[in-house]
């Protein structure tokens, strides 16, 4: 209207003066929109919401204190992880030893650290019984991993099994089942203006014991199988 006008004044035609109107119109408004939205952005990114929504975003974090091990042989990775949340009350030679006991009353030789891996939930059920804890596979429709994330703000425990390739610390390439422990959570938490809560997908870091106990990454689409330990 203001560019409308003071086109007018300036004894242009109509015409003339309705685009001149429009166009200021237009660029004024983009103009001001752009700024307006990049201010708000900005303010809301300094708040904690979200640049574009101005959700307000909360990230939740747990983690377990369990040392980190590291495994002594090729094949030891599931009895590292039970020495870890069992929190060296049971070593991970006592998870390889109590495996032989039972092969050998099987009338079976000993098994070797070096090529022999050990069952994940035979080597669990031996360490958590031992912590007076229980430990319990988790079926396909229970490995989410909003669920595991809630089990560990309880204080439970979630190793996992999944598919490797890789070479570990002894220089031998790992290709199979590998076994490794969930030491850290994070969820990202987005609520609306109406309180309404959006949840994230949780993030996950794991212990894994074939790089001598080192803390990464890992992807819940990784999840294979998973034991809780509660």
């Amino acid at each position: 209207v203001l560019g409308f006008g003071n086109s007018l004044i300036e004894r242009n035609s109509v015409n003339d003066a309705l685009k001149q109107g429009i166009v200021q119109g237009i660029t004024q408004g983009i103009t001001a929109g752009l700024i307006g939205g990049l201010y708000g952005g900005h303010k809301a990114h300094n708040d904690k919401r979200t640049y574009f929504k101005g959700y307000r975003k909360e990230i939740i974090s747990v983690e377990r204190d369990h040392p980190i091990v590291g495994q002594n042989a090729a094949e030891n990775c599931v009895g590292s992880v039970c020495e870890s949340f069992t929190n060296g009350v049971v070593t991970q030679n006592q998870v390889r030893e109590n495996y032989d006991v039972k092969r050998m009353a099987a009338g079976l030789k000993a098994s070797k650290p070096e090529t022999d891996g050990i069952p994940d939930l035979g080597a669990y059920r031996f360490a958590a019984s031992r912590v007076g804890r229980e430990a319990i596979p988790l079926s396909k429709s229970e490995i989410n991993p909003s669920s595991i994330f809630e089990g560990m703000t309880m204080g439970d425990d979630f190793g996992v099994t999944y598919t490797v390739s890789k070479t570990d610390q002894f220089g031998k390439t790992v290709s199979g089942n590998h076994n490794v422990l969930i030491q850290k959570a994070t969820q990202k938490i987005l609520i609306k203006h109406n309180g309404m809560v959006i949840i994230r997908q949780p993030k996950f870091w794991v212990m894994d014991p074939a790089n001598g106990g080192s803390i990464h990454s890992f992807n819940s689409s990784q999840f294979e199988n998973v034991i809780r330990v509660h």
